[in-house]
């Protein structure tokens, strides 16, 4: 089935199988902190919500100092939101992108 929906199999259309994908635009904000781009695998596990509190918790327990920088502290988190992702028993696979924008999200630890 996703890979139908993926390729927008013609006669799969008549059943309801689309392959038009979720598309938001939004206006970035001076606080806004870093995007996360996630395919289904992970939304079937995952609120928005709870995506964002994860990876706000991760940025929060990871001192930047462990890591030679930014993207591999990033890295760091969405690997562990991913592999938290098959925990909670995702049956669809699971790929995500966080970008961090401007600078590391906000913690209090050095």
């Amino acid at each position: 089935m996703e890979v139908s929906r993926s390729i927008g199999d013609r006669n799969l259309k008549k059943f309801g199988v689309i392959s038009t994908p979720d598309v938001y635009k939004c206006t970035l904000q001076d606080d806004d902190e870093f995007l996360l781009v996630a395919c289904d695998g992970l939304w079937k596990v995952f609120s928005v919500e709870d995506a964002l509190d994860y990876v706000l918790a991760k940025f929060e327990s990871l001192k930047s100092h462990e890591f030679p920088d930014n993207f591999a502290r990033s890295q760091s988190v969405v690997n562990q939101l991913v592999n938290e992702a098959v925990r909670r028993g995702t049956t669809d696979n699971v790929s995500a992108i966080l970008v961090t924008i401007n600078s590391a999200p906000k913690t209090n630890k050095p």
